[in-house]
C-alpha cells in the first residue's frame, strides 16, 4: 500500500507541490491537506468498525505518523476519541441486531411481553453507560413504545 501524500499526488500530475495544492483548492473547494486528513480518518473509521487493531496500529495504517495528532484530528471531526467511536459503533451494531431479533418476536406477536421487557432492560443498561444524557429519556420512550405496542395487539 502506497502512502498518500501531497508530494506523491503532485508528482502524478507533474505539478510542483505548491501548484498542485493551489489547483486542488481552486477546483475541489477544500485544501489538499484537509482532503487527505478526511480521507485518512474515513479509512480509520472503517478499521475501527471492522478490525481488532489497536488505535496506534489504526493510526499508522491510516497514514498518521503521530498518535496524538491522530487523536486530535479524529476528535475534531467526530467529536469523540477513536476508542469512544469504536465502543459506540459496536454498541449501536449490537442494539440494531437486538432490535432485529426482538422485532421478529413482535411481528409474530409471540412472547411479546417477554421481548418488550428484555428490550427495556437492554436499553436501560446500554444507554446508561454509553449515553447518560439519553438514559433519562428511556422511561418516557418505553412508556410510549409500550402504549404503541398495546394499541396494535
Amino acid at each position: 500500500q502506497e502512502e498518500l501524500t501531497i508530494d506523491h499526488l503532485a508528482n502524478i500530475c507533474s505539478y510542483s507541490a505548491t501548484h498542485f495544492m493551489n489547483f486542488f483548492k481552486k477546483h475541489i473547494g477544500i485544501s489538499c491537506m484537509e482532503f487527505l486528513i478526511q480521507f485518512r480518518l474515513r479509512k480509520a473509521t472503517e478499521l475501527l468498525q471492522h478490525s481488532n487493531l489497536s488505535v496506534l496500529e489504526i493510526a499508522s495504517q491510516s497514514g498518521f505518523n503521530n498518535l496524538s495528532n491522530f487523536n486530535r484530528q479524529f476528535k475534531k471531526y467526530y467529536q469523540m476519541t477513536p476508542r469512544q467511536y469504536r465502543k459506540k459503533w459496536h454498541l449501536l451494531k449490537h442494539i440494531k441486531n437486538s432490535f432485529d431479533d426482538i422485532r421478529g418476536c413482535f411481528i409474530c406477536q409471540k412472547y411479546w411481553k417477554l421481548s418488550f421487557f428484555i428490550l427495556l432492560v437492554f436499553l436501560s443498561k446500554s444507554f446508561k453507560s454509553a449515553w447518560p444524557e439519553w438514559y433519562s429519556q428511556v422511561p418516557t420512550l418505553a412508556n410510549s413504545a409500550k402504549a404503541n405496542v398495546l394499541t396494535y395487539l
